[in-house]
C-alpha cells in the first residue's frame, strides 16, 4: 500500500493566508487626510477639497460621510470609485463666531476590509478681528406694551473702521449710535417700539463701514413678545356633558407691575366668580358651578383690568370633542 505524506500544520497555514490576502478587494487612500487652514477669521467659511482614491482591484464604495459637527457641511463627488480612479471629498467649516483653535473630523465609511472608516482632519484657528459683544439684540420675552432696549458693542485692536451707516429690516426698532473710541470701539442700542405684535420677533441690523475687510457687519435681533398680561390657562377645557365643574385662571403681568381687575363677565347663568391676590403677583380667578354644555364652544371669560396696554383679556372655552 501507498503512504500518503503529511504536511506540516505551518505550510498550510501559510498556504491559506496567502489565498485569503489575495482575494480582490478595494483600498481606500488619501494621501492628505489633515488640512490645516492656519489662522482665519472667525467670518470666513473655510472650504478644502479632500481626494480618495481606490488602490485596490475591485470598486470602492463610499457608504457614508458624517462630520462631527453641524457646523461642517460635506459633499461627496461620487459613491462608486472604479480601480485606479478618485473621488472628491469637499468639505465647508462655517468659523462664524468660533474663536481659538479648531478641529473637526470627516469619517468616511466604504467597502475595504481592511480599512472600512477612514478619518479626514480639519484644523486651524479661528482669528476674532472683530468683536461684536453680545453676538446679537436678544431681548427674550417682552411685553408688546414696553419700549425695551439692549446695546451692543462692536470693536477691533487689529482693524481701524468707522461705522459710515446703518440700517434696520424693521420699523418697529429704533437704533443708535455712540463713538467709545474712534477708530476702534462703536456701542449701538437698539429699542423696541411699541405696540409689537404678539409672537416671535426677527430683525437684523446691518452696520456699513470703511473697512475693506469688513465692509459689513450683521447683528441679527431676537425676542418674543406677549401682551401686557399673562393667563394660565390660555384656554378652558371642558367636557360636553357631566357635573358641574371648577375651574382657576391666574392673570399677571408680562413685566411684573402692578393692576387691578374691574370686571370679570362669564358667558353662562350660574357660573360664580371669585378674585384673590396670588402669591409673586397677579390674581387667581375662581369660576365655580361651570355647566359642562356644547353651547360654551367658542365662548369666552372677559377680564377687564386697569392696564393701560391691555384693558381686556379674553380666555375661551373649549369643548372637547368637538
Amino acid at each position: 500500500m501507498r503512504r500518503l505524506g503529511v504536511v506540516p500544520a505551518g505550510l498550510l497555514l501559510g498556504a491559506l493566508t496567502v489565498g485569503a490576502q489575495s482575494q480582490p478587494a478595494p483600498r481606500i487612500v488619501c494621501e492628505e487626510p489633515t488640512y490645516d487652514f492656519g489662522k482665519r477669521s472667525n467670518r470666513e467659511v473655510v472650504e478644502h477639497t479632500f481626494i480618495i482614491r481606490n488602490e485596490g482591484d475591485t470598486t470602492l464604495e463610499i457608504r457614508r460621510v458624517h462630520a462631527s459637527c453641524g457646523c461642517t457641511v460635506v459633499q461627496t463627488s461620487t459613491r462608486q470609485v472604479p480601480p485606479g480612479e478618485t473621488a472628491r471629498i469637499t468639505a465647508r467649516l462655517n468659523l462664524r463666531g468660533r474663536r481659538g483653535p479648531q478641529h473637526k473630523t470627516i469619517t468616511v465609511e466604504s467597502n475595504d476590509p481592511h480599512h472600512p472608516r477612514l478619518v479626514l482632519h480639519l484644523q486651524g484657528t479661528a482669528l476674532q478681528e472683530m468683536n461684536v459683544l453680545p453676538d446679537r439684540f436678544f431681548f427674550g420675552q417682552v411685553s408688546g406694551a414696553d419700549a425695551v432696549a439692549r446695546t451692543v458693542e462692536v470693536s477691533s485692536a487689529a482693524v481701524t473702521f468707522r461705522i459710515t451707516n446703518i440700517t434696520c429690516s424693521s420699523a418697529l426698532l429704533d437704533v443708535d449710535l455712540q463713538t467709545v473710541s474712534s477708530g476702534h470701539a462703536y456701542r449701538v442700542s437698539a429699542r423696541l417700539k411699541p405696540p409689537l405684535p404678539n409672537g416671535r420677533f426677527g430683525a437684523n441690523i446691518r452696520l456699513y463701514t470703511d473697512s475693506e475687510k469688513y465692509p459689513t457687519i450683521d447683528i441679527p435681533v431676537w425676542a418674543r413678545v406677549s401682551g401686557a398680561l399673562t393667563t394660565a390657562p390660555r384656554e378652558l377645557v371642558l367636557p360636553q356633558r357631566g357635573p358641574t365643574l371648577t375651574r382657576y385662571i391666574v392673570i399677571r403681568a408680562t413685566d411684573g407691575r402692578e393692576f387691578r381687575i374691574r370686571r370679570v363677565q362669564v358667558p353662562a347663568a350660574g357660573i360664580s366668580v371669585t378674585t384673590n391676590a396670588y402669591p409673586g403677583g397677579g390674581y387667581r380667578i375662581t369660576l365655580s358651578g361651570i355647566q359642562p354644555s356644547p353651547d360654551l364652544q367658542g365662548k369666552a371669560v372677559e377680564i377687564e383690568t386697569d392696564m393701560p396696554a391691555m384693558e381686556k383679556v379674553r380666555v375661551p372655552f373649549r369643548v372637547i370633542g368637538l
